[in-house]
């Protein structure tokens, strides 16, 4: 089918990352330029400036990592701003925790770690250290989860005519879970969108054509990330591009340049 236009134009005004190699969005944009430069390294306890002592002690290392890439990309969120947040299948870590926990001679869940398996986790420590109740949509959508949340996003852009945190992640999850989630590296990216077209700007419509892949230095390590498609897009940005994509079987995300 020719592709269709399902929104008005949208500006990508800035972009935040951390993950395994890529201490920020700088850093992610230098290695896919060369992405023959990448090479993952040992992931330190991201630090979010937004929690306090407390409730960074008690968020996930996966939260930590994703609110680490969404302050970057929005150091002072405005008032109306919503977010989505999406990834692959959720935290792992954590909820292998709690299942092992629950096999144990003595089952004991502890409370924290309860709190943090719910989906819409780092989601919610992102309201608590804004102190706001604006609204955030959590998507678990596989390992294409870029496309979705980018659907979401614009939607909710072109509803309420305000600028959207959108947010894609994921971890390793622990065996047995690792041999059904295929996710290799840690990596949360972060995109600051907006309506209307003050920054580089898109427009995104549906198709039928087969997404883009990964250059096979990246696809080794990001193949079934949320993020993988995320990473394709940014790639096109740098000299912009029409860019395809993978979002479902026989259905793609295609984004426009508007202002190449």
């Amino acid at each position: 089918m020719p592709c269709t236009i399902v929104t008005q134009p949208f500006s990508l005004l800035a972009v935040g990352a951390a993950g395994a190699g890529m201490a920020d969005g700088q850093a992610l944009c230098e290695m896919l330029v060369d992405p023959a430069l990448y090479s993952p390294a040992t992931l330190p306890r991201a630090v979010s400036k937004l929690l306090n002592a407390a409730e960074r002690r008690r968020a996930s290392d996966l939260t930590c990592l994703v609110l680490a890439a969404a302050e970057e990309a929005c150091p002072t969120p405005p008032t109306d701003m919503q977010a989505v947040f999406v990834t692959n299948s959720g935290d792992g870590a954590t909820t292998h925790a709690i299942c092992a926990a629950l096999a144990a001679t003595i089952p004991d869940v502890s409370p924290t770690r309860f709190t943090n398996s719910v989906h819409n986790a780092a989601a919610a420590y992102w309201s608590i250290g804004l102190h706001r109740p604006t609204a955030t949509t959590s998507l678990g959508a596989g390992p294409n989860g870029l496309s979705a949340g980018l659907v979401e996003a614009v939607l909710t852009m072109k509803e309420n005519d305000t600028p959207v945190l959108l947010v894609t992640y994921d971890a390793p999850h622990p065996f047995p879970l690792a041999e059904q989630v295929l996710v290799r590296q840690s990596l949360a990216i972060a995109f600051y969108l907006a309506p209307g077209c003050s920054g580089p700007c898109w427009q995104l419509g549906l198709s039928d054509e087969p997404g883009e892949s990964l250059p096979p230095a990246l696809s080794t390590h990001f193949d079934g990330h949320s993020c993988a498609p995320g990473m394709i897009w940014l790639s096109a940005r740098e000299t912009p591009r029409r860019v395809v994509l993978p979002y479902l079987d026989g259905l793609s995300v295609v984004l426009e340049p508007l202002n190449a």
